[in-house]
């Protein structure tokens, strides 16, 4: 991976460029004094000072008492998981709170129209919803393929006390022993073209 693609990834979790471009730079070559901080992270020298505070609070870089002052990171297999979990932890908090704060105007109304998602993400959110909605009976007819990519988001249905049923378009015999959790799992051949 080159460094314009991990620094795109670190600012995912909540880096700012700066702060990714010495993260990089640490990770890569070690410890390092400013300048040579500087000369490698391409930074303005007025902002290096606070990003490299910025990233010992947030557990990710050690400062060394030497002088000139060593700059290194804290193990990243660590030091890094750590402060992504925090950070996920701190955003479903803030998802939590805005969820809990906005009341609904009136009556949710129940409507039976036809919805369509696009997206794995959102694909996953919704039959998780559907499988925590379940209060009788979950069918599922899908094909086999597709089946696999649903199995994480199914696994509420194991705690529920529901009848469940899937239906399988194609078998596939590694599929069927991973089902195991359901009342009834049947094989319908279909003519019809395989969806990918």
């Amino acid at each position: 991976m080159d460094e314009e693609e991990v620094i795109l990834k670190l600012l995912m979790f909540g880096f700012t460029r700066y702060e990714a471009k010495v993260y990089y730079a640490l990770l890569k070559h070690g410890s390092l004094t400013s300048t040579e901080l500087l000369k490698i992270a391409r930074i303005p020298q007025a902002r290096l000072y606070d990003v490299i505070e910025r990233l010992v609070s947030k557990g990710l870089v050690k400062v060394s008492r030497s002088r000139p002052a060593k700059y290194s990171i804290i193990n990243p297999e660590l030091a890094l998981k750590s402060y992504i979990e925090q950070e996920m932890a701190a955003k479903a908090k803030i998802a939590e709170d805005i969820v809990r704060s906005v009341e609904p105007s009136g009556e949710v109304v129940e409507d039976n129209y036809i919805w369509t998602v696009s997206g794995v993400h959102s694909i996953t959110v919704v039959i998780r919803d559907l499988v925590e909605s379940a209060e009788d009976e979950l069918l599922i007819a899908t094909y086999t393929h597709l089946m696999e990519k649903m199995m994480k988001s199914l696994e509420g249905v194991k705690d529920k006390e529901i009848s469940t049923c899937v239906i399988l378009y194609d078998k596939n015999g590694k599929i069927a022993e991973n089902l195991a959790f359901f009342d009834e799992v049947r094989f319908k051949p279909t003519l019809g073209p395989t969806i990918i």
